[in-house]
């Protein structure tokens, strides 16, 4: 993470420190918003995966896709699925033994996300998760679904995490 760090989420800084954080990202997010395909910039300013549960990840490497449903919202807000959809990831880049395990867990949440544009170009979205574990993923193509639900809680699926050909891209 380059903004919301373990140390800001866990209220390691000042006040002070902190509130320069969020107002650091979201400069640097009003300065890429240009450069953001719109589902990007929409997944970037208003989208809240905050406390999100992973539901489900597939992994194409073949496709060089990535799909991660996560379930968010809070009882106030109400619940809803989003499903983020990548393409053009470098899987051998990404973290994906540190991505399985974080879906396996049922306790992960995602505490914060940064989406960001690298030097080189390319998309990027960053997780931190509770209790341990980040996660980057570069991309070059990006899909974004919601679907409303009535609730936090709903069995997972019994394999979180699965490769091979995702079929209903």
């Amino acid at each position: 993470m380059e903004y919301f760090t373990r140390s800001w989420a866990w209220g390691d800084l000042t006040p002070e420190e902190s509130e320069e954080v969020r107002r650091a990202y979201w400069s640097h997010v009003e300065s890429i918003a240009g450069r953001l395909p719109r589902e990007v910039a929409e997944l970037a300013t208003r989208v809240n995966l905050h406390d999100a549960i992973i539901r489900c990840v597939r992994v194409d490497r073949r496709a060089a896709r990535l799909w991660i449903e996560l379930r968010c919202g809070d009882c106030q807000a109400g619940y809803f699925d989003a499903v983020l959809r990548y393409s053009g990831v470098p899987l051998d880049e990404t973290d994906l033994a540190s991505l399985g395990e974080r879906a396996r867990d049922p306790e992960t949440e995602v505490l914060y996300d940064e989406v960001d544009v690298d030097g080189d170009g390319r998309l990027c979205h960053r997780f931190l998760f509770g209790p341990e574990g980040e996660l980057e993923i570069r991309f070059t193509s990006f899909a974004l679904s919601r679907r409303k639900k009535d609730g936090r809680i709903e069995p997972r699926p019994e394999d979180v995490y699965s490769e091979g050909p995702i079929d209903d891209w």
